[in-house]
């Protein structure tokens, strides 16, 4: 009988009996007074809950839950603080016809005090994919509350879901999908190039997906969705080779479908735009500027050295014969030009035989081509990459009908073709020997991002229409070229106004090359206002300038700054800098700077600038580096040293991003791009009437500008400082009055061994025995400068072990060490092991600071032992490493060393109290630059033989 029923017991009375629950008494149940009270309240749906599903929710978003919930209800009470039980009901539409109805009511749970919580766990037979509807009510013994979905309350709903999504697909334009049984699967631009990868679900329920990159999917990287509609994500490589994109989709009841692997081929970077090595001799009047090389592959059996216009030339057979690029040569989604020399046969075969064109997924982003059914030449755009797309066609006129001279005119002669796309006007331009032949609109620009073809075009992935004759001094411009740029290249003279071109392709290649070779238009940099060359570089020769009217132009512009770029260089400014800005690297519009990459003590630091338009009263933005106080010099600036500067907008994250010697130092946001016009300066500014601003005084070495993003791992090769072998002692020989042992690195820097010092067997080639007692030997001359940073490598062995402080190698000053490296023995009376320990000074003071660095990780002195000591002055970070381990590193302003001017010594030190050496050294090496773990590696490995070059 449930509880509240009522019971005839004859005479006319009907009588409620309550059956109580377990554990409440007939007192509660008839509450404090002994007689019925108040009703239980109403339990709100704010109370309730599901585990799994959280909280309560209505009818129009229900709880997806993909295991049977455990219905919940919290602090229940009772008006009269009488003990309460809760009864669960939960109704939905079965498809029997009587809709939705209460198709589960539990039993009562036991009785509890007022206020406590409840739960109860559906049973396993509630139906999945339905929506179901749940309340509860309460019970105090004698009455019940209202259920807690009557007004103003609602039934908390939910679906009981355990199917799994389906796996998402991923699609991406940029970066297509990797077809491991194709043998021509291409590879795509590339490391520094954004790509987006769409992400899509098969089943409506997906509300989120999760994702990885080179990586499985994880909970970090999440997209929410609705519907399963698609999604994107963007994905910078910053590496080339085959990677990979994941993703799997998660319902709402949490169902995680299986994981879909999207494979793509991921091409290198786009070499620099423009780069000046600045390594000319003393007497040049300016520095080559070029860009990096791109290598075109031959195909289908293809020959270089035919016939050209100039020199050797490109003869294709119409029939397999073409090359390509493994990257595009330009972007074709804004204004571009390309520039060719092509000979048609005299009778040329039917339909399209292209000449050049750029790959895209599935249409070329443009082909110039003659066609025999329009009776000429063509420069064609696809509205689309889709096979389906129109094709838009700037055309040359046909000859007059009968006009056989004009048909024959176009045949069997080199001819000159440009074909401009100018995104500005919307307009295709085709022009034939100088002249303007044809027009079209074209108002859907699209980046073809795949090969760049000479004699043929591929149509979804398929190379077609293969170009019959010859073909020479190919040209790629990222800009529109105007009629007078498009005269003088018809008139073989090149084109010296606007951006250098981006790729040119000579094709002058002789009869046994296998590939083209491409590359910027030169750009030499004019040395003016006496700028010296031949200077010393970071590693070679630099350019000098006064900080007066010294600067290097080339006279033109070579960076489009309305899109992705970056700037690269090597600087070294004075130690006594003057407070005033000085420029390295900078564009000048006609208003105001494109970008300038400059220092300023005014500022703290480096700084990457570009301004919001082209006026003389535009806001600059800065990215800044702030490594001192504002309007002070202080030593993280590192005057008087090379620091690499890289400045980089990225268009697509709308920023400026400033790096110093490989760390970044500063990012800001900045959305305002323009298209700078004016020169590109070295070593200054050019302000609107010319004149040279903010003149750098010091030297810059090796400037590379990019037009795309310069990744981390780039930078990181491109902020390395030259590593050189400056000495290297095998030990193998020694002879003459005073004895010398020769450095085999070929620089002269003999070493005199002193007091009995003698070369003898050791563990890589030869070996120094020392006595321990005054033995040691020392180099003609320092073969480091300990300011900048050095590595210091030797294998070593005692002959005993050391009672007790004994110096290996020094290079000693008047009163402090520039570097030392010695054995402790341990403290501990009898010990074998103690530490090797390295010193340095920060100046050759009595009580200038020295920084210390250990290390215990090795058996005993005794044992042949492999040490280097690495200084990093950038990171000024001073390491230790035994037998290729690293056990402590020191990273502090007062790990700087300063410079030493006296020899090394090998052995023993000047400093009063150290001992000499007991035992053998074998295979010295000193460089300048810091080695990396896998260099270190190498050289602990103690091979005879090794080449005296860096590893």
């Amino acid at each position: 009988m449930r509880p509240g029923a009522k019971v005839s017991l004859g005479l006319g009375i009907a009588v409620t009996v309550g059956l109580l629950p377990a554990g409440m008494s007939s007192a509660a149940a008839e509450g404090t007074s002994g007689q019925a009270g108040q009703p239980p309240a109403r339990i709100a749906p704010s109370q309730l809950s599901q585990d799994p599903g959280g909280a309560c929710a209505g009818p129009d978003a229900p709880q997806q839950v993909r295991m049977v919930p455990t219905l919940r209800a919290s602090q229940v009470t009772d008006p009269e603080a009488d003990s309460v039980a809760v009864q669960f009901q939960a109704d939905w539409d079965a498809g029997d016809g009587q809709g939705v109805v209460p198709r589960w009511t539990s039993g009562l749970t036991a009785a509890k005090a007022s206020g406590s919580d409840f739960s109860i766990t559906m049973p396993t037979s509630i139906p999945k994919g339905t929506p179901i509807g749940w309340s509860a009510r309460s019970w105090d013994g004698a009455q019940w509350s209202s259920w807690s979905h009557e007004a103003p309350g609602t039934k908390c709903s939910i679906v009981y879901d355990t199917s799994v999504p389906a796996r998402p697909s991923i699609t991406s334009v940029e970066y297509p999908a990797s077809d491991p049984a194709d043998p021509n699967d291409p590879w795509w631009d590339g490391v520094g190039r954004y790509g987006t990868f769409t992400v899509d679900a098969a089943d409506t329920d997906v509300v989120e997906y999760w994702y990885g990159i080179n990586s499985e999917p994880s909970s970090d990287r999440t997209i929410a969705t609705t519907g399963g509609a698609a999604r994107s994500l963007t994905f910078m490589p910053a590496k080339s080779g085959t990677q990979f994109i994941t993703a799997r989709a998660f319902d709402a009841a949490g169902n995680a479908g299986p994981v879909q692997t999207y494979t793509f081929r991921v091409g290198s970077g786009q070499p620099e735009r423009m780069s000046w090595k600045m390594d000319e001799d003393a007497d040049a009047s300016s520095v080559t500027g070029q860009g990096g090389t791109r290598s075109a592959s031959l195909f289908g059996g293809a020959k270089p050295g035919g016939e050209g216009v100039t020199g050797n030339g490109f003869r294709t057979d119409g029939v397999d014969d073409y090359a390509a690029t493994a990257a595009p040569a330009v972007g074709t989604d804004k204004s571009f030009s390309v520039s060719l020399w092509a000979k048609l046969p005299s009778d040329p075969p039917s339909g399209a035989t292209v000449a050049v064109a750029q790959a895209g997924r599935n249409a070329s982003g443009f082909e110039i081509s003659h066609s025999s059914e329009l009776g000429g030449w063509v420069f064609l755009r696809h509205t689309a990459d889709s096979a389906e797309a129109t094709a838009v066609r700037a055309a040359q006129p046909a000859c007059p009908a009968g006009d056989t001279a004009c048909a024959s005119a176009r045949l069997n002669r080199w001819t000159h073709l440009v074909g401009v796309h100018d995104s500005g006007a919307e307009v295709l331009r085709l022009y034939v020997d100088g002249e303007l032949a044809g027009t079209a609109p074209f108002t859907t620009p699209w980046d073809a991002r795949g090969a760049t073809m000479l004699g043929a075009a591929s149509h979804d992935g398929t190379v077609s229409h293969h170009f019959t004759g010859g073909l020479d001094e190919v040209r790629f411009f990222d800009h529109e070229l105007t009629d007078a740029q498009v005269t003088r290249l018809a008139a073989k003279q090149p084109v010296d106004t606007g951006r250098p071109a981006k790729v040119v392709f000579p094709l002058d290649e002789g009869p046994a090359a296998v590939s083209f070779t491409g590359r910027s238009q030169e750009a030499p940099a004019e040395l003016r206002g006496g700028a010296r060359p031949g200077a010393t570089g970071l590693n070679g020769r630099a350019v000098e300038f006064d900080g007066v009217d010294d600067y290097a132009t080339p006279g033109r512009p070579v960076l489009d700054t309305s899109g992705t770029f970056a700037v690269s260089a090597w600087v070294k400014l004075p130690e006594d800098k003057a407070k005033a800005d000085m420029t390295a690297v900078s564009q000048a519009g006609v208003g105001n700077q494109g970008f300038e990459l400059y220092h300023s003590s005014r500022l703290g630091g480096w700084v990457f600038q570009r301004t919001d338009r082209d006026a003389p009263d535009a806001t600059p933005v800065r990215a800044v580096q702030e490594a001192c106080p504002a309007d002070t010099d202080c030593p993280a600036a590192r005057l008087g040293k090379w620091n690499h500067v890289l400045g980089v907008y990225d268009l697509d994250a709308a920023e400026l991003r400033l790096y110093v010697n490989g760390a970044l130092a500063a990012t800001t946001s900045f959305s305002s791009p323009w298209s700078a016009s004016g020169p590109l300066t070295l070593g200054g500014a050019r302000d609107a009437d010319g004149r040279l601003t903010s003149p750098l005084k010091g030297s810059i070495d090796d400037v590379r500008l990019y037009d795309r993003v310069v990744t981390a791992d780039e930078i990181g090769q491109l902020s390395r400082q030259p590593q050189t072998v400056t000495g290297r002692w095998k030990f193998e020989e020694s002879g003459g009055t005073p004895e010398t042992t020769p450095d085999a690195a070929g620089s002269g820097n003999a070493m005199t061994l002193h007091d009995g010092a003698a070369t003898g067997p050791g563990w890589v080639d030869g070996g120094l025995v020392l006595d321990g007692v005054d033995d040691h030997g020392v180099t003609a001359v320092t073969p480091l400068d300990t300011s900048n940073s050095f590595t210091m490598s030797v294998w070593a062995q005692a002959s005993a072990v050391p009672e007790g402080d004994t110096t290996l190698l020094s290079i000693p000053g008047t009163n402090r060490d520039a570097f030392a490296l010695r054995y402790e023995p341990s403290a501990t009376p009898g010990a074998d092991q103690g530490s090797w320990t390295v010193t340095t000074a920060s100046s050759d003071d009595a009580q200038a600071a020295q920084t210390v660095v250990h290390n215990r990780q090795f058996s005993s002195p005794t044992d042949w032992t492999h040490l280097v000591v690495v200084y990093d002055d950038i990171t000024c970070r001073l390491s230790l490493y035994v037998d290729g381990r690293l056990e402590q590193t020191t990273c502090a302003d007062d790990a700087r060393t300063y410079k030493a001017v006296k020899p090394l010594w090998v052995g023993g030190t000047q400093t009063a109290g150290d001992r000499h050496w007991p035992g053998s050294i074998s295979d010295l090496w000193t460089f300048q630059g810091s080695l990396s773990e896998t260099q270190i590696s190498i050289l602990s490995m103690g091979a005879p033989g090794l080449p005296t070059r860096v590893p």
